[in-house]
């Protein structure tokens, strides 16, 4: 194997009379490394270098990244670019990416390359000489690459206006070129992220648009995720927040250190620059919703938790509705960078489907030691609950997937085993996707409707028990509020509840109301068996704690930022945003026809006979009346003179 040649250093700016040919010549069999003036290499530069430029036996040119200019690393310090130049070598993962032309800052060009290119003899700037030599080189098959492991402070040389000209007229692919070095998610800027990564904390944007005055699973998620994001101290946060951001929301994200609000009004009609991660921590459901986030951040992470819409079409106004809304998730879950599920069930049944990539789906559990949107509450007995009766509790919207008629069957059931209690439903209509006829008052029902979130604690601390049978769920926080407030959660295994939950604390029979009112029955009262049953869930409910979440989830952006862009998720974000310029062009035209009905409301048809389309006068008249009929001296009898020649003409005409 033959010896790799040595490297001789050659700097214009020590050498102003020389060339980069002259010092071609001069090296001998050497190699060349090239660094400009004003450009300072630091740490084991040379040997990085030739690493690089001999990765590959097609390599011509290897280029440092500089601290200023094109493909410069993010955020650096002036006065520590030195620490920074180590730390960029350590955390490099040495992607090399290929590049159009060297950067003219800190170069090192290979002996072979030379003697395969050789070197324009026409009198240049190095700069301009080095680019002209990189085209010799690209014509042969000869790349060039980035050094992804050596920073060096300045910023590249440029060939002057002259030069730029000449070598576009004598390479016209040039521009071009560069251009494609330019473009977002390109291998270079993937490998500057890599690189950039020990130079500071990752960055995140969430989506925190569903935090209005509502407050339900999805809220409670957003919440708790950003304070426990906050709370890791490995990242810098910023939130993108609805105008209608709930006050108690508000005043909690204010104590978090490094974090940014940033209101969706001027995230989505300001440019913004990008963070490392955007993470929508929910279903996307519109094309709009993607198309803000994708400029938001370098890498998207979505968090789907389930597909419960995705696979029941009555939960949408019509049969285009819902067409719509999966083609959405396919392609939203198809372009993410990662798919986050909070289950492993929620997980299988996206792959089920092929809607994710195995390698870029993680199950995350969500945390249940909720610390802003729970902790201690005063409990406040809701308005429309009379009475000592002991009662079970219904909590949540009535979705049908929620299976309401199953906890009237089983209230009817235990009344049957001898219990006298009451069902309360407490939460929001379901509207399209309710219960059919609802959760109705009467048979020993209650339909409180939303409450608050001190009268919800009132209900959990003061049910015999907390009724949930659902038939899906991605997760399934209800069972845990229940066990914090001592209250047992009567449930089956069903979906998720069966990944996330004991299978010794189930206690519904799928869909037995009989056996299942057997089973619970003796949890309705105080004694070993509910103790033995809260004690369960309360025992699982230690799994998932909140500041685990984050973690496990910081560490996934990490991953997610140093794995290389997928191509194959290009099409489907393409798709996505095309589908929002058309619902965007559609509302303009809506709006537009409004305007449109407006206008004839207030100009009537007269009026559209003069102005409107097909109009007898044309754009100047309408102008020149305008500016006669705004003098008021000249408005009264320019009009006085017009019904007159209305006038008369009408009169010929009858005559006639």
């Amino acid at each position: 194997m033959a010896r790799e040649p040595p490297v001789v250093v050659w700097k214009p700016g020590d050498d102003p009379a020389g060339s980069l040919r002259a010092a071609a010549g001069a090296a001998g069999r050497a190699d060349l490394a090239v660094v400009m003036p004003g450009v300072e290499p630091s740490g084991d530069w040379i040997a990085l270098l030739a690493a690089a430029a001999r990765c590959d036996t097609s390599i011509a040119t290897a280029s440092a990244m500089l601290s200023r200019g094109p493909f410069a690393p993010a955020p650096l310090d002036a006065e520590h670019l030195d620490d920074d130049a180590t730390s960029v070598a350590r955390r490099s993962a040495r992607l090399r990416p290929r590049i159009a032309s060297p950067l003219a800052g800190c170069v090192l060009v290979r002996r072979s390359a030379i003697d395969a290119a050789g070197m324009s003899d026409e009198p240049a700037s190095p700069a301009a000489e080095l680019a002209d030599f990189a085209e010799r080189c690209t014509a042969l098959g000869l790349g060039h690459v980035l050094a992804d492991d050596v920073l060096a402070a300045g910023e590249p040389a440029a060939p002057t206006g002259d030069e730029a000209r000449a070598l576009d007229a004598r390479y016209p692919h040039r521009a071009a070129a560069r251009a494609l070095d330019a473009r977002p998610e390109s291998p270079i800027e993937h490998a500057v992220l890599v690189a950039s990564r020990g130079l500071d904390k990752l960055s995140v944007t969430i989506d925190a648009r569903s935090l209005g005055p509502a407050r339900a699973g999805t809220q409670v998620h957003a919440i708790e995720l950003v304070a426990a994001l906050g709370r890791t101290g490995r990242v810098s946060l910023r939130a993108v927040t609805p105008p209608d951001l709930d006050d108690e929301v508000r005043a909690a994200f204010e104590q978090i250190e490094d974090l940014t609000l940033l209101p969706y009004e001027r995230a989505a009609n300001e440019p913004q620059a990008p963070t490392d991660i955007v993470h929508r921590p929910s279903q996307v459901f519109t094309p709009s919703d993607l198309a803000l986030l994708l400029p938001l951040g370098h890498r998207i992470v979505v968090t789907h938790q389930d597909l419960i819409a995705y696979r029941i079409p009555s939960y949408h106004g019509s049969v285009e509705d819902w067409e719509r809304y999966r083609r959405v998730t396919r392609d939203t879950l198809g372009g993410a960078d990662h798919v986050v599920f909070f289950s492993e069930h929620a997980r299988a049944d996206a792959l089920a489907d092929a809607l994710v990539d195995p390698a870029t789906a993680s199950v995350v559990p969500i945390g249940v030691d909720h610390r802003v949107a729970g902790g201690d509450r005063e409990a406040r007995r809701p308005p429309g609950l009379d009475g000592d009766q002991p009662f079970l509790l219904c909590l949540g919207a009535d979705l049908r997937h929620k299976n309401h008629p199953f906890a009237r069957a089983l209230l009817a059931a235990l009344a049957n085993e001898g219990w006298d209690g009451r069902l309360v439903f407490a939460g929001p209509a379901g509207g399209a996707a309710a219960e059919a006829g609802g959760s109705p008052q009467g048979a020993g029902a209650v339909v409180l409707g939303p409450v608050g979130e001190d009268e919800k604690a009132w209900l959990l601390r003061n049910a015999a028990a907390v009724v949930y049978p659902t038939l899906y769920e991605g997760f399934g926080l209800i069972p845990f509020e229940a066990a914090a407030a001592q209250t047992p959660c009567l449930f089956a295994g069903s979906t998720a509840l069966g990944d996330v939950l004991p299978a010794s604390a189930v206690t519904l029979v799928p869909w037995d109301a009989a056996a299942s009112a057997r089973a619970v029955a003796p949890l309705l009262h105080d004694g070993a068996e509910r103790a033995a049953h809260v004690g369960l869930l309360r025992h699982a409910a230690d799994r998932y704690r909140w500041d685990d979440t984050a973690a496990k989830l910081v560490d996934l952006y990490d991953r997610v930022l140093v794995a290389a862009p997928r191509e194959l998720r290009r099409a489907p974000r393409e798709r996505l945003l095309v589908e929002e310029r058309l619902e965007a062009s559609e509302r303009a035209r809506a709006l537009d026809w409004q305007r449109h009905l407006a206008f004839r409301e207030e100009v009537g048809s007269d009026g559209l006979g003069l102005v409107g389309p097909g109009g007898v006068l044309a754009p100047a008249d309408q102008r020149a009346l305008l500016a006669l009929l705004s003098r008021p001296a000249l408005r009264r009898p320019a009009t006085a003179l017009a019904r007159a020649a209305y006038a008369l003409a009408s009169k010929l005409q009858r005559r006639g």
